[in-house]
């Protein structure tokens, strides 16, 4: 949600005022990245566990061994967490604008995404079956897209560029 609320206040503002938008929060970004103050380590390394530990009961459901008790699948988990939040303090230094797609809804039964073949690709498609058309609503994303705004010189934020195409998995017709 919070994506959106960003995008619709970039919309409002002329390109100059985003253009000193998102230079400040470039800014901002590598500030704090330099700054990592002790106590800012450690609030992040307790976020971490926590995190770590929600998801390992949340996954506890579909796994076939206890993860708990599995040493390598902890600190494989915090620290594939660790680097997640390593690659957003990176991405967020960056000048161009970058976010992944789509934001889901908070409530998952207001959940209305379609097909769009510009911005999406069907998992496990052989290239045998026709494309989905825009009618056709997604069941499962799979791997989000990344997409872009701006150039490399901080600037035109209104072009949007997609480096990578989310992943879907789309309902037939008998699930509708």
């Amino acid at each position: 949600m919070e994506i959106t609320k960003e995008f619709c206040v970039e919309k409002t503002v002329s390109e100059e005022h985003a253009d000193l938008r998102h230079e400040w929060r470039v800014a901002t970004a590598r500030i704090m990245a330099a700054r990592g103050s002790s106590s800012t380590q450690r609030a992040l390394e307790e976020a971490v566990q926590e995190l770590a530990l929600e998801l390992r009961e949340d996954l506890q459901t579909f796994s076939t061994s206890d993860l708990d008790t599995s040493n390598k699948t902890k600190i494989k988990l915090e620290d594939l967490i660790q680097d997640a939040v390593n690659l957003d303090i990176i991405i967020k230094q960056q000048r161009p604008y970058f976010f992944f797609y789509p934001v889901l809804p908070g409530n998952p039964e207001t959940w209305n995404l379609r097909f769009s073949e510009s911005s999406m690709v069907v998992a496990c498609d052989d290239g045998k079956a026709p494309l989905p058309d825009r009618q056709q609503k997604v069941k499962l994303v799979l791997s989000p897209g990344l997409w872009k705004h701006g150039n490399s010189a901080g600037r035109h934020y209104e072009q949007r560029s997609i480096i990578l195409k989310a992943e879907v998995d789309i309902m037939s017709g008998s699930e509708y």
